[in-house]
């Protein structure tokens, strides 16, 4: 709740400093440098917002407007296929505007227009002053196509991966081709001349970018490629262009571990009653290596089982662990839990998440991460990175994504 209240602050402050924008004649938008995807004169349709479930407030209090924007698919010339992206636009009641935000969703993979229909108290300081858009990011959510790949899903979630989960990959993967689809073509390039391509559509000369998680990354985009298009950008959980997650992953969450470890060891009380904490983690995440859980999730007819290995356990406490912190704080508690082989906390957090996501796009998620990550990853670098943590090693290798890369593309 302190992060959000944050967050709002922050943007408010930002947009009071862009000022409102005066009606005028949308000027032809700055040429691309070389590398920028062509662009196009984009085509609006008309969508039922009551479809997307669109809570009905904003509709009756906003004047809410769903719909899609063609785009294409490749911007390099090598193929006419186009695709649609879907956007949610709110009205502002002022009658000067300044400059719009648009939301930009993490993963990547996200659905953008879903998470703004959770996000009503930051939606209605903005409308004050401005119109908030909200998009789907190519191949996620109600755009079209959405690369939602639920078998994998649901696959990984019944670990082993390896062979199910590539299989049901490769299933997916060929379907989009069937399509007429180009998986490769989703990527944060093309991403980046969708929402300059939304925005032309729907009349707007500069924009502001609110981002979060991999959005953030794709603003920082956004406002290399298209610098006079953005007056402001606030990015939450900023992701900079040059991190490459499949090297770093593993070093960053070791490091939020190992802090709170030390912290524990030096306060007396912590230390007394969770004596070496760390070394009984790192043993509980090996045992799971050796031995995965089998987790019992759920109630009723919504009960289902989740494999939980080291990975998994480390990844769970990793989430729960930056939640803010009241989670620091329990952490060494909910170790020692699990270390008596109580799963209650573990079950309720697999309860929370949504593992099977209709709006989240799998292929694209896949297709940024390994064009703009693995395939990038230097080998050595990321051996390295292993062997400075070896308790969690094992861990990692049993989970890294590489194992896909070539899936997609083969």
């Amino acid at each position: 709740m302190r992060m959000r209240s944050a967050l709002l602050f922050i943007l408010l402050w930002l947009l009071a400093l862009a000022g409102p924008a005066h009606a005028q004649t949308p000027p032809q938008p700055p040429a691309p440098p070389p590398t920028t995807p062509g662009r196009t004169t984009p085509r609006v349709a008309g969508a039922d917002c009551a479809l997307w479930e669109i809570p009905a407030a904003y509709d009756t209090a906003y004047d809410a407007e769903c719909g899609y924007v063609r785009v294409p698919e490749r911007r390099d010339g090598a193929a006419q296929q186009t695709i649609q992206i879907a956007y949610l636009r709110l009205r502002s009641a002022t009658t000067e505007p300044a400059p719009p935000v648009i939301f930009l969703a993490g993963g990547p993979g996200d659905s953008g227009i879903d998470g703004l229909s959770s996000s009503a108290g930051l939606v209605n300081a903005l409308l004050a002053t401005r119109d908030v858009v909200a998009l789907d990011q190519r191949g996620t959510g109600h755009s079209i196509p959405s690369l939602n790949c639920i078998e994998w899903i649901d696959a990984a979630a019944e670990l082993p991966l390896e062979e199910t989960s590539a299989a049901e990959l490769i299933g997916c993967r060929d379907y989009w081709r069937e399509q007429g689809y180009d998986v490769a073509a989703y990527t944060t390039a093309e991403n980046a001349a969708d929402v300059v391509d939304v925005a032309d559509a729907l009349g707007y000369t500069q924009v502001l970018l609110l981002g979060e998680s991999y959005g953030t990354k794709l603003a920082q985009v956004i406002m290399r490629r298209y610098p006079d298009r953005v007056v402001a950008a606030v990015l939450d959980g900023a992701v900079p262009v040059e991190l490459n997650q499949e090297v770093e992953q593993l070093p960053k969450m070791a490091y939020a571990f190992e802090r709170v470890f030390a912290l524990c060891t030096a306060d007396q009380a912590c230390a007394a009653y969770y004596p070496n904490l760390g070394e009984r983690f790192y043993a509980l995440v090996a045992r799971l290596d050796a031995e995965p859980l089998v987790l019992t999730v759920g109630e009723g007819g919504g009960r289902r089982e989740e494999t939980v290995r080291g990975i998994d356990l480390v990844t769970a406490l990793f989430i729960h662990l930056i939640q803010g912190s009241y989670a620091v704080a329990e952490l060494p508690y909910r170790v020692m839990q699990l270390e008596k082989g109580d799963t209650a906390y573990l079950a309720q957090l697999y309860a929370e998440w949504d593992w099977v996501d209709p709006l989240w796009g799998t292929g694209m998620n896949l297709t940024v991460h390994c064009s703009e990550e693995i395939m990038l990853a230097n080998e050595a670098e990321y051996n390295a990175a292993l062997a400075a943590y070896p308790s969690l090693e094992a861990a990692q290798r049993s989970a890294s994504p590489t194992k896909y890369a070539d899936l997609l593309a083969g």
